[in-house]
């Protein structure tokens, strides 16, 4: 008997293993992706230039410096190909994968691992900045180390548990200042933990001055986003709504199922406080939901307390790195903790069931947009010619996007299509070769304009794709008026 129970635990071991790896798999193919947008192209801009400009311009930056050093030293490695810039992002992904197979698996169960290696790999938030190229995914995996990190010492105490839990909360907000909303509870948690049990403050007060002289380097470096967002110029002019962003921390991009997860978090937390019975056994577990469950969330409201006392200051990628607490605890707490055992497997196959179609949605709309894009691209190399210039009514083509994809040719922003009333009065040199990169279909505006200054146009490329896959892509040839 006892080699049959053996048996099924191995085979239920190995069979999560393999599903954890396809998972890995599934998303490694979609490095292989041409698609960068304004951002993404700086951090790549960012990656070919020399260590101490890099250092500089960061340090005037509202994001500290670490993943455009991962970054660069994968440039450096493999050199400047797409796939190489989009691993900048999948390396921290996969490092939460291991963490999954070779530790969560076995310290929670085969379903924890099962459960929460699908939100790491398939939630709408997860599938976009595990091959963006720009530092949340980092971030995101440094928050992971230290909540598991943070567990670990509420059970007990170790040199390890300590570096793991400084280094990953230093990976963290080496990557995003933010973080630091979200580090500061889970620091504070080890204190007041350390109280509870009458363990020695002195393990703590290390802990805390080895943290603060590692960050040192960069800490006042954290006001220049404070700094930013008190200017005019911050690009942040509204923040979202507070029930879109609650909705974030599970996004599958669709709001009833994301509720859904919102709510069986809720019930999570709020059931296992509610319900536990023993508290040697599960006070931990207690402890560690809420502390994790206030560190989450300390980002959003922290960040609203900040737009409330100066200016608006959140976008929803911001709270990409403390989601990935969330998903923790729902994952633990619904096989762990749930009271009717025998609702797991429903519960956990709706949840398996939404994740995967977001997947299988998400990377066909990928391959799609990649698709338009080499056709773009094909069609901007062919008919420029050295000399001509490209006029855009989307600043983000101009500021980086176009030295990317057409290097060698000058970008001109002319006009802002967000901006109301849209304007437009550029003057045009009938001597000069001009294409028209817009984001939107040509204006009543753009019309007058091209026809006061002697020009009409030609559609080349209308609602196409070039790097930028939320907005549109057109491309127009503008032909002198004879």
């Amino acid at each position: 008997m006892a080699d049959k129970i053996k048996d099924k635990e191995r085979i239920i071991a190995v069979v999560t293993v393999i599903y954890l790896v396809i998972l890995l798999g599934l998303n490694f193919i979609r490095v292989f992706d041409i698609n960068f947008w304004g951002d993404e192209c700086y951090s790549i801009e960012l990656a070919n230039i020399p260590l101490g400009n890099m250092l500089n311009r960061t340090a005037n930056d509202v994001h500290p410096p670490l993943f455009y050093m991962l970054l660069m030293l994968l440039v450096r490695i493999f050199g400047n190909h797409p796939w190489v810039y989009h691993l900048s992002s999948y390396v921290p992904y996969l490092g939460m994968m291991l963490i999954v197979i070779f530790y969560v698996r076995k310290r929670f169960g085969e379903g924890v691992a099962i459960l929460l290696g699908t939100f790491v790999s398939f939630l709408q938030n997860a599938m976009e900045y595990i091959v963006e190229v720009r530092m949340y995914q980092l971030a995101a995996f440094g928050i992971f180390v230290s909540f598991f990190a943070a567990y670990e010492l509420y059970q007990k105490e170790s040199a390890a548990g300590y570096v793991f839990f400084a280094a990953g909360s230093l990976i963290a907000v080496y990557s995003q200042y933010i973080t630091v909303l979200t580090a500061v509870p889970l620091y504070v948690s080890m204190f007041v933990y350390s109280l509870i049990k009458k363990r020695r403050i002195i393990n703590i007060v290390f802990l805390y001055v080895g943290t603060v002289l590692a960050y040192l380097p960069w800490l006042f470096k954290a006001f220049i986003f404070v700094n930013s967002v008190s200017s005019d110029g911050f690009w942040i002019q509204s923040n979202p709504e507070l029930k879109w962003l609650l909705i974030y921390y599970f996004n599958t991009n669709n709001y009833f199922s994301a509720l859904m997860l919102l709510i069986a978090f809720a019930v999570v937390v709020i059931g296992l406080v509610m319900w536990f019975k023993d508290k040697e056994s599960n006070g931990v577990f207690v402890y560690w939901f809420v502390v994790g469950s206030i560190a989450s969330f300390a980002s959003l409201f922290g960040l609203e307390l900040l737009s409330f006392v100066i200016g608006p200051a959140i976008l929803s990628r911001y709270l990409y790195p403390s989601t990935v607490i969330l998903w923790v605890i729902v994952s633990v707490g619904i096989v762990k903790y749930i009271r009717k055992n025998w609702l797991v497997i429903p519960i956990s196959a709706i949840i398996l069931v939404v994740c995967w179609m977001n997947f299988f949605s998400t990377y066909a709309a990928e391959r799609k947009a990649d698709k338009e894009c080499h056709e773009a691209l094909e069609t901007m190399q062919e008919l420029l010619t050295p000399g001509d210039m490209i006029l855009t009514n989307f600043s983000h083509y101009s500021w980086t996007m176009m030295d990317y994809y057409m290097p060698g040719y000058e970008c001109v922003a002319v006009s802002s299509a967000d901006t109301r009333p849209y304007t437009i009065d550029y003057p045009l040199d009938t001597a000069q070769k001009y294409w028209a990169v817009w984001k939107s279909p040509m204006k009543d505006e753009d019309l007058v304009w091209l026809k006061d200054n002697g020009y009409d146009y030609k559609d080349v490329i209308l609602d196409g794709t070039l790097g930028d896959t939320v907005n549109s892509f057109y491309l127009y040839e503008l032909i002198p008026i004879q």
